[in-house]
């Protein structure tokens, strides 16, 4: 049986496009090994509020160390700051005449019940196992930090991670094309006998309140239009593959979407 993986770090409420990579393989691999990143969709995420423009949910984080030296496994949540609520609050006020309000809404505040040791990485591991659950995604989840790797480097972590659960093929997100696309990493996964697909995500479009169509927002606003048959549906649909970065649509990916 040939094993398909694909990498991306632990990322807040993500959008319709991380749990699309999610199903379209056999192993997901957290990656929480790498430096937690200021801005990046490791600690915030956006929905649509009531005038039709996106809102961003950021989770704030404590200062245990140098923000170089932090590694996203080792990243602990500030609830000093009362966040929690001003999520779910914000959450009620956008999408309160949304059909499928009051499931998204449980999934939500289930998430930002869990305290998971104070971990953004294990906070948002629950609400991805959590959603893939209701979406019917049966891929197997692992952490690169349960995993026998210690490689550094970019690719090579990568293929290394692929290696260690058996993978033959790698899909990627398309940000990482950058890095991927290169030589020397051409010839690394090659040595190591693994092929390399792209995602080509086309989002689909919706029944979605608030005005015009809006992109790109965390998964609560697909389920929280649609419900979770309808959802998963939407999610599938717009998952495409490629095996060269060229041919990638315009937009397929928020570029901050790679795998580190």
């Amino acid at each position: 049986m040939s094993i398909r993986c694909a990498i991306m770090q632990p990322s807040y409420i993500p959008w319709m496009g991380y749990f699309a990579l999610a199903d379209a393989v056999d192993v997901f691999i957290l990656l929480d090994t790498v430096q937690l990143t200021k801005r990046n969709w490791d600690v915030r995420n956006r929905i649509k509020d009531a005038k039709g423009n996106e809102l961003m949910l950021s989770v704030p984080i404590r200062k245990t160390r140098p923000r170089e030296e932090l590694l996203i496994r080792d990243a602990l949540i500030n609830d000093d700051m009362k966040w929690r609520r001003k999520h779910l609050a914000s959450f009620e006020v956008n999408y309160r005449k949304a059909p499928w309000f009051g499931a998204a809404h449980e999934l939500f505040a289930k998430m930002l019940e869990k305290e998971i040791n104070g971990h953004i990485a294990r906070l948002n591991e629950a609400f991805f196992r959590d959603t893939c659950a209701i979406l019917g995604i049966e891929t197997r989840i692992l952490r690169a930090s349960d995993l026998p790797v210690t490689a550094t480097g970019k690719a090579r972590r990568l293929v290394e991670l692929c290696k260690a659960v058996g993978a033959q093929t790698y899909v990627s997100a398309a940000g990482s094309a950058v890095y991927l696309e290169e030589r020397e990493a051409r010839e690394m996964f090659a040595e190591a006998g693994i092929n390399i697909r792209y995602q080509d995500y086309r989002h689909p479009v919706y029944p979605q309140v608030n005005g015009p169509f809006l992109s790109h927002m965390s998964i609560l606003d697909v389920l929280a239009n649609t419900g979770p048959l309808e959802a998963a549906e939407h999610v599938r649909k717009g998952h495409r593959e490629v095996a060269s970065a060229s041919p990638l649509g315009p937009g397929t990916a928020r570029k901050e979407n790679a795998d580190e």
